[in-house]
């Protein structure tokens, strides 16, 4: 009562799944390969997109973080910013120095994400500059910031930023 009844295949259904060819056809190959080049073409451009906007983002908040340190380097040393023309200045002072580092020396003299960072620093302030190595490749926007980490951007196309000591 409270089971069905089983439904009965015919024989004829498993006859239909035993085929003596076991390969797949030319037609079915094809398909497949076109399938997996339409999901490529479309994949790959996004990726290759992401990694540009990473490498931006990235490079953003790598000049935001030295920025902070540089903020708090001035705010213990009565408001005075490191004096250095250059990156590797910027590394051998006691900015990177001291004990706690204000920022990781390492970071200051590799480069980051695809561009290329540019420092000029006086005792009254400063400018630092991310510019694309490679246009479109490896970044899509240039970024400057000057004293008290105020931000500018600019596409790539354009002319690399320059920085100069306050």
């Amino acid at each position: 009562m409270f089971f069905k009844k089983a439904r009965v295949i015919p024989l004829a259904f498993f006859n239909i799944m035993k085929n003596k060819n076991n390969g797949f056809t030319l037609v079915e190959i094809m398909i497949v390969v076109a399938i997996i080049a339409m999901l490529a073409a479309i994949a790959i451009p996004n990726l290759l997109r992401a990694r540009v906007n990473s490498n931006d983002t990235a490079a953003l908040a790598l000049l935001k973080s030295i920025c902070t340190s540089l903020e708090t380097y001035a705010a213990a040393n009565n408001g005075l910013y490191p004096l250095a023309s250059g990156l590797s200045a910027l590394a051998g002072h006691t900015f990177a120095n001291s004990t706690p580092p204000y920022f990781n020396k390492e970071k200051l003299t590799t480069p980051q994400f695809g561009h290329d960072i540019i420092f000029a620093g006086s005792t009254a302030g400063y400018q630092i500059a991310a510019n694309v190595s490679n246009d479109n490749v490896s970044g899509s926007k240039n970024y400057r910031m000057s004293t008290w980490c105020r931000p500018e951007v600019s596409d790539c196309t354009g002319a690399d930023y320059t920085v100069s000591a306050p």
